[in-house]
């Protein structure tokens, strides 16, 4: 992940980007992956699927370490928000947050989250509303 140049509202992007690696240990030689042009500040895998989330806007990177096949898929979240945390489970199935804003019956900003399910071909299969004061923007009533 690098921390220059990027603009948190999402309208500059990292200067470097972000890079997935791995190491071969047959031949303990670094292997390139994946560039992308967001910064990448989390990783997991479930079976043959490596996932990474790139920031910001939270776009959802995969690897598939048998085809060497890249498939990205943008999830969304606020201005700013990066989430360090998701899952992926036996199947291959990513979670992700998804943070949306909005505005109350007064007026004030909303920031409502959600956990987003995606099949093992970055399909959205749900999403679910989070209902956790700690997960919301400082704004929320």
């Amino acid at each position: 992940m690098d921390e220059e140049g990027e603009e948190v509202n999402g309208s500059r992007l990292p200067t470097w980007g972000g890079h997935l690696w791995r190491l071969q240990l047959a031949t303990h030689r670094w292997e390139h992956l994946l560039v992308a042009p967001e910064a990448l500040i989390a990783v997991a895998a479930g079976g043959r699927l490596v996932y990474a989330l790139g920031y910001f806007g939270h776009v959802l990177y995969q690897y598939d370490t048998k085809r060497a096949v890249i498939k990205q898929v943008k999830v969304g979240s606020v201005d700013g928000h990066v989430s360090r945390n998701f899952s992926v489970d036996y199947r291959g199935h990513a979670y992700v947050p998804r943070l949306r804003t909005g505005e109350t019956p007064t007026g004030r900003r909303l920031v409502t989250a959600s956990m987003v399910e995606f099949a093992s071909d970055l399909r959205e299969i749900r999403e679910t509303p989070l209902v956790y004061d700690h997960y919301v923007h400082a704004d929320n009533p």
